[in-house]
């Protein structure tokens, strides 16, 4: 095992290799101007650099004895500046921990990631078999690179945005606080809590459904683009401020957190079904196309009264049946009528 003391480098960096664990002794400071190679050999080792007042001011990698110099272990790393990892290989949990910026570069762990940042975070091209906790308590959430994660993800960005926006593999449900979000998957998404100031964006190229008692309290507008598949919202305590707009083969949304106003609305042969149980449906600027059967049903008071359905905007296309039950019910088609 390899124990520092205090370490005061230059740009020439930091080159540490041991047969064991790497970590430093209590109230010890690592500051190194240049890049730090971590590589901690032997099949129980781990690095943990938590000092303070550490400054890594290069790229931080580590490594290992494992398959692929993969360390058999767990990393933690913090900095009282900006902290950037390099390439960071772990069969155990990775933390990443600054004062100011976070990015988590090329990082592979085969437990939970966990990053907080006082700026900015990248997530790099993250891949974790566990779970992914990211955190800026004053900036945004971002990614350089597409995200792999086997558990669940979530992510907080209280005084900024959430930027997920790339090809992202999400196996877990997908939790977010910020006050604007943007979250993309290459195959379906399952959302957790959501909670934004802002508008919401969701992309994937499958299902876009929700996990059991979470929900979506969203300000702004919703955008759900499920592909391929069908977007599916019904959970209790869902509060939507904004219009809400939908695309995929179908979408089913039971919503009972007020008037719900629809946006943008394409769905295909799979049908569009939309119902209230605590106040009128109504749609917003943009058309809705359907080609499938669409079924709509408004009440207020917990479901106890009819209320109106009143969806006359002027780029509507409904190509299939319609069925409407509401306290007054206003249907608007500019392509060929309505059956």
């Amino acid at each position: 095992p390899l124990l520092l003391g205090n370490v005061n480098l230059g740009s020439g960096g930091l080159s540490a290799t041991a047969n064991g664990s790497i970590t430093q002794d209590s109230n010890s400071t690592v500051a190194v101007n240049g890049t730090s190679a971590l590589t901690a050999n032997g099949t129980a080792a781990s690095v943990s650099l938590t000092g303070a007042n550490n400054d890594f001011q290069g790229a931080v990698s580590v490594a290992g004895s494992g398959a692929g110099g993969t360390l058999n272990g767990t990393v933690a790393i913090n900095d009282t500046n900006d902290l950037t990892l390099g390439t960071v290989k772990s069969t155990g949990t990775v933390t990443a921990t600054a004062d100011e910026a976070v990015d988590l570069g090329s990082t592979t762990a085969g437990g939970n990631v966990s990053a907080t940042a006082g700026g900015l975070l990248d997530l790099g091209q993250t891949s974790t078999t566990g779970n992914l906790t990211a955190t800026s308590t004053t900036g945004n959430v971002s990614q350089s690179g597409p995200l792999t994660v086997g558990g669940s993800t979530s992510t907080t960005a209280p005084s900024g945005a959430v930027l997920l926006s790339d090809n992202n593999n999400f196996t877990g449900q997908v939790s977010v606080t910020a006050q604007t979000a943007e979250v993309a998957s290459a195959g379906g998404l399952t959302l957790g809590n959501i909670s934004t100031t802002g508008g919401f964006d969701a992309i994937a190229n499958g299902n876009i459904t929700q996990a059991a008692n979470t929900t979506m309290q969203v300000a702004g507008p919703s955008d759900l683009s499920a592909g391929t598949g069908t977007v599916t919202l019904g959970n209790t305590g869902n509060s939507l401020g904004g219009p809400l707009s939908l695309s995929g083969a179908g979408a089913s949304v039971s919503y009972g957190g007020g008037p719900l106003v629809l946006g943008e609305i394409d769905t295909g042969a799979s049908g569009l079904s939309v119902s209230t149980t605590n106040g009128p449906i109504s749609q917003s600027a943009g058309g809705i196309t359907a080609s499938g059967p669409v079924t709509l049903a408004a009440t207020q008071n917990n479901g106890a009264v009819t209320a109106d359905v009143n969806l006359n905007g002027t780029e509507n296309n409904f190509s299939n049946t319609v069925n409407a039950s509401g306290a007054n019910v206003t249907l608007a088609d500019s392509y060929g009528g309505i059956s």
